[in-house]
């Protein structure tokens, strides 16, 4: 039976994230996640983006369906507020076209298969919310 994730928000899109807004979910071809913290997952989004830490990468290298993307990352107020000096993880997108391991389902949210998940539960995934999918 295959799980659904809901990764940790440890962010926001930047200004300089172009977005088409007229699809749902809207189609993003140009990223730059702003980071709230330097204590995130190594699994992270912001509607409708995925990001993984380039260790996650390597793992999730050959898994169908899955291809990574450049993203622009930088620390936000908050960050630079609380944790300046504490530097953060480096991140890529995770661009997910779908596979029997790991798909985006009508609900919107990231679907992985018994597989993938116990590949993804060698990771850090502390603030993830993980369920059963039906």
């Amino acid at each position: 039976m295959p799980y659904a994730l809901e990764p940790h928000v440890a962010g926001d899109l930047g200004d300089a994230t172009v977005m088409d807004p007229s699809t749902h979910p809207p189609v993003v071809t140009d990223l730059e996640y702003v980071l709230d913290t330097p204590h995130a997952d190594d699994l992270i989004e912001s509607f409708p983006v995925f990001l993984v830490t380039h260790v996650l990468a390597t793992a999730l290298t050959g898994v169908a369906g899955v291809s990574f993307g450049p993203s622009k990352l930088r620390p936000g107020d908050r960050y630079l507020e609380l944790d300046g000096d504490v530097p953060h993880p480096a991140y890529v997108r995770l661009l997910i076209a779908g596979g029997p391991d790991i798909w985006i389902g009508e609900d919107l949210l990231l679907h992985v298969s018994d597989r993938l998940m116990a590949l993804l539960s060698e990771f850090n995934l502390t603030y993830c919310d993980v369920s059963r999918a039906s």
